[in-house]
């Protein structure tokens, strides 16, 4: 990797080294730390705003991009597809239970986030892209089975309004965002992948170790970083929809969705069962009056789709 930064700055050619994907979290923001200050490259963050951005993350990245003077730019839908998707993947799952619902969230920007920085990379041509994503995210593994298990292609064959304006917003994205040579792609409704050769993408984490404590105690002393009042922990602090992602999993499993990365971060010695276990039960404590508004204020769901959502926790995931 070191290699790779020395190529791109001996050249002296491009305006901007490398492109940061930014989202006022942890991990991303630790990532342009380093890019910056510890490799010295010409640095341009990169943010894909999903129309469920928490204040504090935007403070963040505002006064991260400020303490390093790094050029920041942001992509938001002008039609509000992030917000419909998710709108409208929900009215298409109830049916199905809680199940169905908790899949109904990440769609509204797997696309976009990757997107926006391959059509930046192609703007400004930019050499490289540092992703921020690490191994103690990866937790699909061991709830897939129980979320799914066939009961996605299910709802995708069924036919009905919300299943139709569900794949609309997912194709107006598409075209709102488009990424060259994605084509094909794009009509799959498959994420985009990069075909510009001139590009290279680094998984930073593949080659730094992740340092929870570290990346916290750099974050917050050198960018300023904070996490929001209300939250118990710092991870995935930068999406509204962590609300309804931890009543969901807490319905279906009994713990958040954070406890299946505690799992992780325990195994790899990054954290103790006890400080584990304090941080899932205030997570799992959360005040209703922030989900009913995500749910009545963002998602815009009607009162009778609400009642049957929350209902769901008194009847059990199978509900």
């Amino acid at each position: 990797m070191l290699e790779i930064f020395r190529e791109v700055k001996e050249k002296q050619r491009f305006k901007y080294d490398c492109i940061v994907p930014l989202s006022g979290g942890r991990d991303s923001s630790y990532v342009l730390y380093l890019a910056k200050r510890v490799f010295g490259l010409k640095t341009l963050a990169v943010n894909f705003d999903n129309e469920f951005q928490t204040d504090q993350a935007k403070v963040n990245m505002e006064t991260a991009c400020n303490i390093l003077n790094v050029d920041f730019i942001t992509y938001r839908s002008k039609r509000n597809t992030c917000i419909k998707t998710v709108h409208y993947a929900i009215k298409r799952a109830l049916n199905y239970g809680i199940r169905a619902i908790a899949n109904c969230f990440c769609n509204a920007c797997s696309y976009g986030y990757r997107a926006v920085c391959y059509i930046a990379a192609e703007r400004f041509d930019v050499p490289l892209i540092l992703w921020g994503e690490s191994e103690q995210e990866h937790t699909r593994h061991m709830t897939d089975e129980h979320i799914h298990l066939g009961l996605l292609k299910k709802i995708m064959k069924q036919f009905s309004i919300w299943n139709l304006l569900y794949r609309l917003n997912q194709y107006l994205q598409r075209l709102e965002f488009p990424v060259r040579g994605n084509l094909w792609r794009s009509l799959a409704l498959l994420p985009p992948k990069l075909k510009r050769r001139r590009t290279k993408e680094i998984a930073v984490f593949n080659y730094v170790p992740w340092d929870r404590n570290l990346i916290k105690r750099t974050i917050t002393r050198e960018l300023g970083w904070a996490k929001p009042e209300s939250s118990v922990s710092t991870w995935r602090i930068d999406c509204k929809l962590d609300h309804l992602v931890t009543y969901c999993f807490y319905t279906i499993f009994g713990c958040s969705k954070h406890c299946f990365g505690y799992h992780n971060m325990i195994n790899d010695r990054q954290m103790t069962r006890e400080e584990a276990l304090r941080q899932e039960l205030q997570a799992c404590s959360f005040p209703n009056a922030e989900l009913l508004n995500l749910l009545e204020g963002d998602i815009k769901l009607e009162n009778k789709e609400i009642c049957k959502i929350l209902e769901f926790s008194q009847r059990g995931s199978d509900g």
